[in-house]
Order: structure tokens, then sequence, then C-alpha cells
């Protein structure tokens, strides 16, 4: 797992780290997913879980889904978003788990997509399940994100090569690159790095009340 893209969001039109979760929450070869967010959408202008989550088509092929999230000071909208997920989505598809971290100083920004228990995508960075940060719509925010992925699993490479493209980018948003794998701080494989990562923020967090 030692492809790498960095996505430098500069304009509204184009939002390629929301395209890769969402192609990721698609694909059936993803069996579980974790997605942390600092902040989640969900009031009368817009709703993170409906503009996007509602468009899940996994045709029955089934998905454990984690969700981690800023909880004291964004309570209700975290707590709508798990709603909008079981209102929204395919129950039969889609097993749900909305999980919390205590206290009100964590914004991670994290989604790992797996395969039989084996990180095959992930994505790190700035942007939070927000209109401005995961949609095209209506203003946007300068992120940076960085996105991992399984050179050697077909699916979900196939689905990173279409979104990046073969054309040079002259959008000068994208830069894309290959992890050094015989530097000594890259013994440990991305793969593993990923899952200790999950492991760090599963084991503190704890049930939404």
């Amino acid at each position: 797992m030692n492809s790498v893209a960095f996505f430098l969001r500069n304009k509204l039109s184009e939002n390629k780290f929301s395209e890769a979760v969402m192609a990721a929450l698609n694909m059936p070869d993803v069996d579980s997913a974790l997605l942390c967010s600092g902040f989640f959408q969900e009031d009368s202008s817009y709703s993170i879980s409906a503009a996007k989550f509602s468009g899940i088509s996994r045709c029955c092929n089934n998905l454990h889904l984690t969700t981690v999230g800023y909880y004291r000071g964004g309570k209700v909208s975290y707590s709508d978003f798990t709603k909008g997920i079981a209102s929204h989505c395919c129950s039969i598809c889609i097993n749900h788990t909305p999980l919390r971290l205590r206290g009100d100083k964590w914004h991670a920004k994290v989604f790992i997509g797996k395969s039989q228990g084996e990180p095959i995508v992930a994505a790190i960075g700035s942007s939070n399940l927000t209109r401005r940060a995961f949609d095209t719509l209506k203003n946007f925010n300068y992120e940076c994100d960085v996105l991992f992925w399984d050179e050697k699993h077909h699916g979900i490479s196939s689905r990173v090569s279409t979104l990046l493209g073969e054309e040079p980018d002259e959008s000068l948003s994208v830069v894309v690159a290959k992890v050094d794998t015989t530097h000594p701080v890259n013994r440990v494989p991305v793969s593993e790095k990923l899952k200790q990562l999950e492991q760090e923020i599963l084991a503190k967090a704890v049930a939404v009340s």
C-alpha cells in the first residue's frame, strides 16, 4: 500500500477527497470503514447524510460503517447525522455504529476502508463532513487531504486511476507519489500504521449516549 496522492483543493467545482471517500464507500470490496470527522453538518441549510450518504449503492454487499465524531459542542449535529444515516441509507447493506470521543478537543479527520480486515484505501487530512469541505456547493475551504491506496488491489486501484485521470493536472490541485520503502522511517508498512491508528481511535471511543 505504497501509492499516495495529495489533494490540494483550490476550487469549488472539484472535490477529489469527497469523490475518493464516496467511491470507496460504494465499492463492494470495502466491507468495513472507519470515518472520523471533527464536525458534521446537519441543519436546515444542508444535511451531509441526505446529500451524500443517501446515494450509497452497494447492491446488498454489506458494509460495517463506524463513525467517530466530535460530540460535546457538536452533539446535535452528530446525533442528527446518525439518524440521517439510519433514515437515508439501506439498513440491510449498511450497519452503522456511531461512536464519540470523550471531551471536546478532538478534531480528527480520518477515513480507512478495509477489505477482509486489511486497509485498501485511506484518507487523512483537514476535510470535515460539512458542505464546504465535502461538497461542491456554495463556497469551499482550502483543504489538504492525503489519500493512500493499495495499488495491488485491482478494484480500488482502478477507481483511483479514474479519479486522478491520465492527463497533466492543470488545476495544480493533485500531487501523486510513492512511499519510499527503503527509508528507515518506513520500516513499518503503511497498512500496519493505518491499522494501529484505527485501533488507537477505537480504544478511546465510547458509545453515543
